[in-house]
């Protein structure tokens, strides 16, 4: 990781140097250096709501992270509430290591602790010392343009936006004070690379997991905590109705100290459905959204790929007596991850069962993007819960990977679910035109949204589906406008069969006053198509 910048920013703001010098009475010229003013900001004494806020900003509201900021006056930086969109791109991290910073006087820590040092300033002098030991798995670095509206009270504060946001995990301790000098322990990473330890008075303080960082199975979970912001000074660029055009700076973060080119991510997942015009659908895009952007980290970042042996990505609706599960087979010795996601800070819950009905991977801890690992040890049909907690509803999605799985594009997840919303969206509008003011919701009792990779002459089928009395409308989607897929929608007690067969790639199914007695099966057959294709499926039914 590059070295940090802030000794350098905090030494004297002002140099003089007399470069003329004579006789009494004559005036010498002053040259006067300023202190460089793209500031870099350690994060490691910042509060976990408030690291929280911001990766939300960069990764999942996609808006530019606005600061208050003045270098004489570090400790008073403010984050500035101005959503204005804007897009980061993920760089992975060329290597990783467990790297270390010491303070050992309040002077070094002004300097390397600059906006939060008086959280620790009483061990500081106290005659105590800290240690911060950190680990970057890779940046989100700001590309393109971006305009803030002039006169908005919101953003009129603003000084500097956040270019470069890189993130892994880091803890800090007291260092013990010994006679003869500091107390020296060693102990290792995944990495073979030595952190000290032991040397805290106390409980060291954790945000991330060092060793998760070294494992890419546990990467995902426990290593993306924020820690450290580059921000550069605002322009008359960035403010709307000023035309001048000049190039956006390009930094980029050495997110490690190993050589060699590093990974850039597109992260552009935004699902967009006109709340006013189709709410339900809004919800949907949401909890998508935040699914989609974990499982595309996860998919740049370690081993994991999206499955292609069954569903790999699935939604529905949530309440807490009713809990969206499913069963599936997974194979012996295969390490694979479930991670879920809800359209809102809910608390969302992910549990998985063995053959057996034994809890084998759980995440039930108030979060709302839950996520497990886990070696299947034996091959069967295990069943995947995922559930929402003290809240009455909640929109819910969730993704299974294996490692070693498919890479699937950013663009590519965007492009198929939005146009699976759009023609949810599309359908409900009609259906209001039908004189049904509600339009259409997602169908409840079961999993209302399937994404599955497919290869050409495949076919999936959902079972067990139950439906009430209301008509209901299937859809389905594949990721090339160019595939055919098609659909059908079967009746598993008469096997009557409602087919839409046309070459097409958008294939709706209509099942107009379904049978509440019975169940139905969902197919989604792959025809034709040069590759595989990550075929989309939906179940809406009429609101009463």
């Amino acid at each position: 990781m590059r070295a940090f910048l802030d000794a350098l920013r905090h030494t004297l703001l002002f140099l003089a140097l007399i470069l003329l010098a004579g006789c009494a009475g004559k005036k010498g010229k002053v040259l006067v250096l300023v202190a460089d003013n793209h500031a870099t900001i350690n994060l490691f004494g910042f509060e976990e709501s408030e690291l929280h806020h911001i990766h939300n900003t960069v990764e999942l509201h996609r808006n530019v992270f606005l600061v208050r900021y003045d270098a004489e006056k570090p400790d008073q930086l403010k984050w500035v509430n101005c959503p204005v969109a804007a897009t980061y791109s993920y760089r992975q991290a060329n290597g990783r290591r467990v790297e270390s910073m010491y303070v050992r006087s309040f002077q070094e820590l002004q300097a390397k602790v600059p906006v939060n040092y008086a959280r620790f300033a009483g061990q500081i002098k106290n005659g105590k010392s800290l240690e911060f030991n950190y680990v970057t798995i890779g940046s989100y670095e700001l590309i393109g343009e971006f305009k803030i509206p002039k006169d908005d009270p919101d953003c009129e504060g603003a000084t500097h936006y956040v270019v470069t946001l890189s993130v892994g995990a880091f803890n800090f301790s007291e260092e013990k004070a010994l006679q003869g000098g500091l107390e020296v322990s060693e102990k290792t990473t995944g990495a073979g690379v030595g952190v000290s330890a032991g040397r805290g008075a106390g409980e060291a303080t954790q945000m991330g997991d060092l060793d998760s960082c070294m494992d890419d199975k546990a990467a995902l979970n426990d290593c993306f905590t924020p820690l450290q912001v580059l921000m550069m000074p605002l322009a008359a660029r960035h403010w709307e109705g000023n035309t001048a055009v000049e190039p956006a700076p390009v930094r980029t973060a050495d997110a490690s100290s190993s050589g060699g080119p590093a990974r850039q991510v597109n992260t552009d997942l935004s699902l967009q459905v006109d709340e006013a015009k189709w709410r339900p659908g809004s919800f949907m895009a949401m909890a998508l959204e935040r699914l989609l952007l974990m499982a595309t980290r996860v998919d740049n970042t370690t081993d994991f790929g999206f499955d292609d042996k069954g569903s790999t990505v699935v939604a529905g609706f949530l309440r807490p007596e009713h809990p969206q599960h499913f069963t599936r087979v997974f194979e012996a010795g295969k390490t694979y991850a479930v991670i879920g996601a809800g359209a809102t800070e809910a608390n969302i819950d992910v549990v998985v069962k063995d053959p057996s009905g034994n809890v084998i991977a759980a995440d039930t801890e108030a979060d709302g993007t839950p996520a497990v690992t886990f070696t299947a040890p034996t091959e069967g049909s295990y069943r995947i819960e995922l559930s929402v907690v003290n809240q009455a509803e909640e929109f819910g999605a969730l993704v299974i990977m294996q490692e070693g799985g498919l890479q699937i594009e950013a663009e590519t997840l965007q492009k198929v679910f939005q146009r699976l919303l759009d023609s949810g969206a599309f359908a409900s509008g009609k259906v209001q035109e039908l004189g049904f003011p509600n339009g259409l919701v997602f169908h409840e009792t079961d999993w209302a949204l399937q994404g599955t990779v497919l290869y050409p002459d495949e076919a999936i089928r959902q079972t067990g589906i139950t439906l009430g009395g209301n008509s209901a409308v299937f859809v389905a989607v594949s990721h090339e406008e160019s595939f055919n897929i098609d659909l059908e929608v079967i009746n598993a007690n008469t096997g009557e069969t409602s087919v839409d067969h046309e070459p097409d790639s958008n294939p709706i199914v209509i099942v107009d006053s379904p049978d509440p007695n019975t169940s139905y099966d969902l197919r989604v057959i792959y025809g034709q198509g040069d590759s595989a294709t990550l075929a989309t499926s939906l179940i809406l039914v009429i609101s009463d």
